[in-house]
């Protein structure tokens, strides 16, 4: 992926910080519109996730420490737990990208935008 291309993706899931669009789905998005396969499109929007995620995650380790030992050893199991769960999940999702077209998400995405409007 070029800097440029790399550069559109970043800013495009920029948009995801809107309520609705999702976080790993507009980046997708945008890789696939630049012409880029399925598996490279969410390997790179996986790999955008993790600054994302470690600057949440060193932002709340101060608040879990004066919490007291018990919940940051909670706070710690939970995180690995997470982590593995995270993996397994997207490993899965590589897998499955391999032989499948994502509309699968995006009917989900839309069934359950439009459910969320009905219901609110």
């Amino acid at each position: 992926m070029s800097w440029r291309d790399g550069l559109l993706v970043g800013l495009a899931q920029a948009l995801a910080i809107i309520p609705g669009p999702s976080r790993s789905g507009v980046p997708m998005t945008a890789a696939r519109a630049l012409g880029y396969k399925r598996v490279e499109a969410a390997r790179f929007s996986f790999l955008l996730s993790i600054p994302a995620v470690a600057g949440a995650g060193v932002l709340i380790v101060p608040e879990i420490f004066d919490a007291g030992f018990d919940l940051a050893l909670d706070a710690l199991i939970a995180g690995a737990l997470t982590f593995v769960a995270a993996f397994l999940t997207m490993a899965f999702l590589m897998n499955f990208l391999k032989r499948a077209s994502m509309l699968v998400f995006v009917l989900y995405r839309v069934a359950m935008g439009a459910g969320l409007l009905y219901f609110f």
